[in-house]
């Protein structure tokens, strides 16, 4: 965790791929076939991984680096959107653990952060 590496992963349909997600060797999610993950290192400027994911089982990963990905992402809208819904899907399961009743988001400079509401920690 913390290296900076851009690209992002997902479990082949090709192999039947269980994995876990951690941070700070607590369990966060797990992944299953056609999963993707590594977005958030390789989407954040000098992006950092925060997370390891661990294969529960022999699985084959495909593998997809900046390039490859701003190419997928410019040639197919469909896979934009998709990937913009599980990301809403993945901030909003992260506010939900972290107790948060609603999300605020504050810009600073060209990064925005997340800020609980107030009361809330």
């Amino acid at each position: 965790m913390g290296e900076h590496d851009a690209s992002i992963e997902a479990l082949s349909s090709h192999t039947v791929g269980k994995a876990r997600c951690l941070v700070d060797s607590s369990l966060v999610a797990h992944f299953e076939t056609g999963d993707f993950f590594g977005e958030m290192a390789l989407l954040e400027a000098g992006g950092r991984r925060h997370a390891a994911v661990i294969a529960e089982e022999p699985s084959e990963v495909l593998v997809l680096d900046g390039r490859e990905f701003n190419s997928l992402l410019d040639a197919s809208p469909t896979i934009a959107k998709k990937l913009l819904v599980v990301l809403a899907e993945r901030w909003r399961e992260h506010a939900s653990v972290r107790g948060w009743a609603s999300l605020r988001v504050s810009v600073r400079g060209p990064h925005c952060y997340p800020e609980p509401s107030p009361g809330l920690s």
